[in-house]
């Protein structure tokens, strides 16, 4: 039996609030998400497991210059540990549920990307590390170039081969592959994201606010924490009922009550328009 979405969203999790609504500010703003590689975040989504997204807790698209789309799809956990004890439910079950995102057909090799985001109280050293193991699987172009690193000699450290294991420990109690093939296919598409905030210091909400005020009006810009707290909620009521949002739609719940620039994207469609808009007034002789 699934679980609700109105049970999974957690209407009182702060914290899944406060990610959400960055990536719905990089929405409104055209701008690049966190883990999306300098893409434009064109579509968030909230607690998609009834749409078939194992990782279901945020889903979010970004589109590149060339059009083309990449998925992040994430888990939203405040306090992670990384470490494959039996009582770890969180990170085993983020694991366990990024390889099953992997056996999706629709999953894009070498573009997608799996994981989870998660706050400050991760350990830094262990979050240093793993970042490091991710990208020795990215920079590796095959299996076997990737199983070389952790020979004597190898560029992988005591470390990140402590690391490795965590992940074929859990593949392996999930059924899931443990040999080189299998463990670099999950790697080099596996991303945390760490998102300071809901402390003193944290810098999550000026990030999200300096977002909105590229989003706003010159005349509106004072206005960007206000609409922070607006996407908040809009993040909270929308986790309830597996919401989705592309800009329009965003654009279009908002617009109402706050004064939004026109989208970057749009900018030479407009400039079309203006360019029409003076050849037609200038052929126009009385």
């Amino acid at each position: 039996m699934t679980q609700s979405p109105e049970l999974a969203g957690g209407a009182g999790f702060t914290f899944a609030d406060h990610v959400a609504a960055q990536y719905l500010a990089c929405l409104l703003a055209e701008a690049p998400g966190s883990g999306l590689d300098g893409r434009i975040v064109c579509r968030v989504a909230l607690e998609q497991r009834d749409a078939g997204e194992p990782l279901d807790d945020l889903v979010v698209d970004g589109r590149s210059k060339d059009g083309t789309i990449a998925r992040l799809s994430l888990q939203v956990k405040r306090k992670l540990t990384i470490s494959a004890a039996a009582t770890n439910s969180d990170f085993r079950d983020i694991v366990r549920d990024a390889g099953a995102t992997l056996d999706k057909c629709e999953f894009r090799v070498g573009v997608d990307r799996v994981g989870a985001v998660t706050g400050a109280s991760v350990s830094s050293t262990k979050f240093r590390d793993a970042q490091a193991l991710f990208e020795l699987a990215r920079a590796s172009a095959t299996p076997a170039d990737f199983k070389i690193r952790f020979h004597e000699g190898g560029s992988a450290s005591k470390e990140h081969a402590a690391l490795l294991e965590v992940f074929r420990t859990i593949s392996k109690d999930f059924g899931r592959p443990t040999d080189f093939h299998g463990l670099h296919h999950l790697l080099r598409h596996f991303l945390l994201i760490k998102i300071d905030t809901l402390h003193e210091g944290a810098d999550a909400h000026d990030r999200t606010t300096d977002l909105l005020r590229q989003a706003l009006l010159p005349v509106e810009r004072a206005r960007a924490a206000d609409l922070a707290e607006r996407l908040q909620n809009l993040a909270r009521v929308g986790a309830g009922r597996a919401r989705s949002w592309n800009a329009a739609s965003l654009r279009a719940d908002v617009a109402t009550d706050y004064r939004l620039v026109s989208l970057p994207s749009l900018a030479p469609d407009i400039e079309r328009l203006v360019a029409a808009g003076r050849l037609a007034a200038a052929s126009i002789s009385d």
